[in-house]
């Protein structure tokens, strides 16, 4: 069964700071629309408005669908003051004059009020270490479109696949922390429906021996805190927290990370006519372009967009198991043979039928005596997408290396395993040389362009740094 709604309006029952709302709102509204054009909260439109709170927990309200908010209680920087009296952490922000241009210190707060809120501020400097940086910049300006689509939110998994299998012109929304931008903002993706599946009963983590099966809307920040990645895989917990805020770990979905699409820019301008990924048969700009963030392997002259999946890079490397639910039934498929390499269809990505849909993600646990570490090496501290990454996971016995998985990520078109650096790795002493010829093992025949080329040595010593830190 569905509930299924006209394209517009949407119904929207929530409550705004402890005020119910009843509204009818557009298919493709943001939260952040509906707050600041709607109902007159944030109305400064920047980057202070974008962190507010749904049911507790922080998220950017520029990338939520208002008509995801249904049933929700939503907390704005307006409602943390009762009447003339501030929050006791606004007070201290004026006290102790933490003040910025002023478009930034909303978010500031919003996220701070959050982080207390989860027992993540256990000294006076940890909070500033977890606040992310909040940058300006106004959604006004952000060229949205407009074109309005159907929104329908499904209550079962058996009717969203057979709903969204049978048009060509519906998809999946979950998270939609990639999904909402590349439609809403970027105008790449076109949907005339989307079926919410938000609230499918998908989210759900399970020991199962040495697995653990995740379910598919488990959020990035869920399985980042569970207790046994920390034991037995703290590579895949490392990744997780490199790869994005709190804001967006706690929207973005499990399933949905393994689905993201590359941040290559000439994919994500609608303007650029040369794009084999968009375009299939135009060519790709990327390659005569400017391209340092771009892939050196699995790539050719027809692509070289980077699979952009910090998460994904461990999980290669312990052979995870991806759950599919689609119009013939369910199967698993290795996550090594789940994504495509470009060859001259880059618009391929995956294994993926139109409807199938992703219901859990299986990832083996290392064995107990295992240790590993996750390196990603990038532009500055805050997030970013990684100009190079490492995923490696030993087994030492002896002062020999009994087991070893390397995966890399910020190089290649799809999550990179390097079963040849594996090879020379088992069997040897963990020593620097050894590290050294596994890591010019795994970076074999680079596909480079001038703004590329360094990332051969780059990713070298990144393979290198993170053997170094694995076998610490």
């Amino acid at each position: 069964m569905t509930h299924r709604t006209s394209p517009s309006p949407v119904a929207l029952t929530a409550s705004v700071n402890g005020v119910p709302v009843d509204l009818a709102v557009a298919s493709h509204e943001t939260l952040l629309d509906v707050l600041r054009d709607r109902l007159g909260f944030t109305d400064q439109g920047a980057c202070g408005a974008y962190t507010v709170l749904v049911d507790g927990k922080r998220v950017l309200s520029c990338l939520t669908l208002a008509a995801q908010c249904d049933g929700r209680e939503v907390t704005t920087i307006e409602g943390l003051a009762s009447g003339d009296k501030l929050h006791p952490l606004q007070a201290a922000f004026v006290r102790h004059d933490a003040l910025q241009c002023g478009y930034c210190t909303p978010g500031q707060i919003m996220s701070a009020l959050a982080l207390l809120a989860e027992g993540r501020a256990g000294s006076d400097e940890e909070p500033m270490r977890r606040l992310p940086e909040h940058r300006r910049r106004d959604p006004r300006d952000r060229g949205m479109t407009t074109d309005t689509f159907e929104y329908i939110r499904a209550d079962d998994i058996a009717s969203a696949v057979a709903l969204v299998s049978a048009d060509p012109g519906s998809q999946y929304l979950a998270g939609g922390t990639t999904q909402v931008d590349l439609m809403l903002k970027d105008g790449v993706l076109n949907a005339e429906r989307l079926v919410d599946i938000t609230r499918l009963p998908l989210r759900a983590i399970t020991r199962r021996g040495e697995t653990l099966l995740v379910g598919a809307l488990t959020t990035m920040e869920e399985l980042a805190a569970e207790p046994v990645l920390r034991e037995r895989a703290a590579f895949v917990r490392a990744a997780l927290l490199a790869g994005a805020s709190t804001q967006l770990r706690n929207m973005a979905t499990i399933g949905g990370n393994l689905l993201q699409r590359t941040r290559c820019r000439y994919f994500r301008d609608p303007a650029v006519p040369a794009c084999n990924k968009r375009a299939p048969g135009s060519g790709c700009a990327a390659i005569t372009g400017p391209a340092r963030m771009h892939a050196i392997l699995g790539a050719s002259e027809h692509c070289i967009a980077l699979h952009p999946s910090d998460f994904c890079v461990p999980l290669i490397a312990l052979g995870a198991l991806v759950h599919v639910q689609g119009m013939g039934g369910e199967r698993s498929i290795p996550l090594t043979d789940f994504y495509r390499l470009p060859g001259d269809r880059p618009d391929l990505e995956n294994a993926l039928a139109h409807g199938d849909l992703i219901t859990a993600i299986e990832i083996p646990l290392l064995p107990a005596a295992a240790r590993s570490a996750y390196l990603k090496v990038r532009d500055r501290a805050s997030y970013e997408f990684a100009l190079t990454s490492a995923a490696v996971a030993l087994k030492i016995d002896n002062s020999v290396i009994a087991e070893a998985r390397l995966a890399l990520g910020g190089v290649a078109t799809i999550p990179w395993r390097a079963r040849a650096a594996e090879e020379v790795l088992i069997g040897a002493a963990p020593i620097n040389e050894v590290f050294r010829e596994a890591a010019e093992a795994a970076i074999v025949d680079p596909f480079t362009v001038p703004g590329t080329a360094f990332k051969v040595e780059l990713a070298t010593r990144t393979i290198v740094r993170a053997l170094e830190m694995a076998a610490a």
